[in-house]
């Protein structure tokens, strides 16, 4: 692993966080968490504390960050942001969401009306 990845798991373990025999990489499917050796148990546990709601965070110079006014304590917010550049957001997630929504607008009118029909109803 990096040091990046050292360092996210030893401050998500000091916030409470569980992370056990696992790493970020490609996969079949695509960016995901996987074992690190598949002979034996993975763990992770993310504490309430971590969880940042979604109404909570906003782009700022094309980064996630929580919004300023939300009462997170500079630990969690700094954790956050290292996150986000590092692993999601900054990594590679901006991209694959944008790949993503690229492909739904390419849908067909009649197949955006049934999904929104089924999903939202």
């Amino acid at each position: 692993m990096d040091e990046n990845w050292d360092f996210l798991l030893s401050e998500f373990r000091r916030l409470g966080g569980i992370a056990d025999n696992v790493c970020q990489k490609e996969g079949e499917y695509g960016r995901g968490i996987f074992s690190i050796d598949s002979s034996l148990k993975a763990r992770i546990f993310t504490p309430s504390k971590l969880m940042i709601r979604k109404d909570d965070i906003y782009l700022e110079d094309n980064k996630l960050r929580i919004k300023k006014n939300k009462k997170y304590n500079q630990e969690i917010r700094k954790f956050f942001n290292f996150y986000q550049d590092n692993f999601s957001w900054g990594s590679g997630g901006k991209d694959c969401t944008e790949l993503f929504e690229k492909g739904l607008s390419l849908f067909n009118p009649k197949l955006k009306k049934l999904i929104k029909k089924i999903c939202f109803s």
